[in-house]
């Protein structure tokens, strides 16, 4: 296990930057740019900008996606909410659910949000909570900005709480054309650690270098992977990866995050992911470009 000593939790205002904030991992890291998720950073509609609706059948298989009612940002507190529908409708890829949820994607390189690619040479911070309901797996994850086929193509998931029975342990997962759930692959590339409370505010974070992933919680590093492990390293990619924040939920009890129980929920739309902030960071062999000028802190 990797450890360091403290853990800076800052917070910058949402006009003045004249002290960026460190990587929680020590020195070596320069700040490169952040989504502080500042209440002024939203559309008309209140949803933040930098992000957009994830679409896909993945994201939409137990609850149809729809940002419009389940993400809003609040007190610079970006929150995703999971919600059930007063009828059933079709998700939109001949599905009928009975449920709504939020799932965003950072914005794509040619938008005019467009605010970070992110690739190796970097550390990324994602200061998150989640409310403790069964059924649901809170998602933290990267996806490849270029056109190839998954899984070859590569997945990184910093974080993962599949929740079959309410728990408090954060997953680390890779996923490569080896290395996937389904039709003969072998499972992702992971590992676990268990959490005080991920009801509370934690710092989920990965370092990504040329050669190696390390993944951690807080002060603890609990996953790492070497080029050269497994048959495959779909990392180095030129186009780089995009991220996704999702619910991920489940109405099918043999599903690893097991079935949703509405039973537990005081409201309607009780369950919710709050992201606080994601932040990134460079070390000195980054060769990337220079932070988009596009600034959501």
């Amino acid at each position: 296990m990797i450890k360091w000593a403290n853990i800076l939790l800052l917070s910058l205002s949402a006009c003045a930057c004249a002290t960026l904030p460190k990587a929680t991992g020590g020195s070596g890291w320069s700040f490169y740019t952040a989504h502080e998720f500042n209440d002024k950073d939203v559309d008309n509609q209140g949803q933040p900008l930098g992000f957009e609706q994830q679409t896909g059948a993945t994201v939409n298989r137990g609850a149809k996606v729809d940002n419009a009612t389940c993400v809003s940002v609040s007190d610079g507190v970006l929150h995703i909410k999971a919600r059930r529908l007063d009828a059933p409708v079709d998700n939109g890829y001949g599905k009928t659910v009975e449920y709504a949820q939020g799932a965003l994607r950072s914005a794509k390189p040619n938008s005019s949000q467009f605010w970070c690619c992110f690739t190796e040479n970097m550390r990324i911070e994602v200061r998150a909570r989640r409310s403790a309901y069964t059924g649901l797996n809170d998602a933290i994850w990267f996806m490849p900005n270029g056109s190839g086929k998954w899984p070859a193509c590569g997945e990184i998931d910093l974080l993962e709480n599949p929740k079959k029975k309410i728990n408090n342990r954060a997953h680390f997962t890779l996923h490569t054309e080896h290395h996937y759930s389904g039709n003969g692959g072998s499972g992702g590339i992971t590992a676990s650690t268990k959490v005080e409370d991920m009801s509370d505010w934690n710092i989920y974070w990965m370092e990504w270098y040329p050669d190696k992933i390390i993944g951690g919680v807080n002060d603890t590093a609990y996953f790492t992977h070497h080029k050269g492990d497994t048959e495959d390293w779909p990392w180095s990619q030129e186009e780089g990866f995009y991220l996704i924040l999702s619910r991920g939920l489940s109405t099918d009890a043999d599903r690893w995050m097991g079935a949703v129980d509405y039973s537990t929920w005081p409201t309607p739309d009780a369950p919710t992911m709050d992201i606080d902030w994601i932040r990134v960071y460079t070390n000195k062999d980054f060769k990337g470009p220079k932070a988009p000028k596009v600034k959501y802190y």
